[in-house]
């Protein structure tokens, strides 16, 4: 019995995933503020609603999943404390100010995970290495971890690239919530994020390729 139809639609539906993700991370959250913006809602109705659906994915996931996603709890836990702190404060830009609280926890996670001596970057790749080879991949990865120095000092600096980024996203991401008028800190913090989603994949394509650190 053949399984090629099975292996073709496992294949579209991870291609499609991350189209999925951004509808409802990025346009949905868009179009439900502006919607109400336009038809004469104040400012902290739109917010709290346009922050559900990133929720309510969040929410799916960890039903349908198989394990629990540690972050995806995190990130539905921020999403929960944001929303009742918005209500009670009335305070809208507080409320869009929540992503940056996500990317100052991830910063801190790699550059925390360098320090205490396995980057994390080095776990993502050993898993992708055992997906792609199985066993014999994650074991080249522990090895070159152990005997290759270079190897070493490139994770570091891979996941600490990414940790600074990711920390500093955070410290920007709050003063344009706090600098910019109301109904630009949206489009202007997607903005932002597309901006340094490019130079974070600019210099993962470099860096690996130049250490070869590609699973």
């Amino acid at each position: 019995m053949s399984t090629e139809p099975l292996v073709t639609t496992n294949r579209n539906w991870t291609r499609a995933l991350p189209i999925s993700t951004l509808v409802i991370d990025v346009v949905g959250p868009l179009v439900v503020f502006y919607g109400l913006r336009a038809a004469g809602a104040g400012m902290v109705l739109p917010a709290l609603l346009a922050a559900v659906l990133p929720a309510l994915r969040i929410l799916y996931l960890l039903v349908r999943g198989k394990r629990v996603d540690r972050l995806a709890i995190f990130g539905l836990t921020v999403i929960a404390l944001t929303l009742l702190t918005a209500y009670v404060v009335g305070d809208a830009r507080l409320l869009l100010a929540k992503d940056a609280w996500d990317a100052a926890l991830i910063g801190v996670f790699l550059i925390g995970s360098v320090f205490a001596g396995r980057p994390a970057m080095l776990t993502l790749g050993k898993a992708i290495a055992q997906m792609k080879v199985g066993d014999a991949g994650a074991q080249a990865w522990r090895d070159r971890w152990e005997h290759d120095a270079r190897f070493r000092y490139a994770m570091r600096v891979h996941t600490m690239v990414f940790g600074v980024a990711l920390a500093l996203d955070a410290v920007v991401r709050v003063v344009l919530v706090y600098a910019v008028p109301f109904d630009w800190i949206t489009p202007v913090q997607n903005g932002q994020w597309i901006v340094l989603l490019a130079l974070l994949i600019s210099f993962h394509l470099y860096w690996t390729k130049r250490h070869d650190l590609r699973a």
